[in-house]
């Protein structure tokens, strides 16, 4: 079965219409979905995997509450903990 896909940037009006009167062949945006679809399956296997695993590692260290990493979380975190280090260690020149 063939099918066509709308790819637009904005929902503005003008783009939308423009948008439908130019669909594009489904199958051109096959790649994109098998990306978001391994994206999805890695972010699931690593919070079922690894948040169970530095939880319990952590908790065996005496460190209280439950962890969760992810693909994308845990460097965003790690860039938000970077920022707190370096507003509290600001030295006035």
């Amino acid at each position: 079965k063939t099918f066509k896909r709308l790819w637009i940037n904005s929902l503005e009006k003008d783009v939308i219409r423009s948008g439908f009167q130019n669909l594009q062949p489904g199958m051109n945006y096959y790649p994109f979905y098998q990306e978001a679809q391994t994206r999805q399956i890695a972010d699931w296997l690593i919070g079922m995997n690894a948040s169970p695993l530095y939880t319990l590692n952590l908790q065996q260290k005496g460190v209280q509450g439950t962890f969760s990493l992810g693909r994308v979380q845990t460097p965003t975190l790690y860039l938000i903990f970077q920022r707190q280090e370096a507003i509290e260690n600001f030295k006035k020149e």
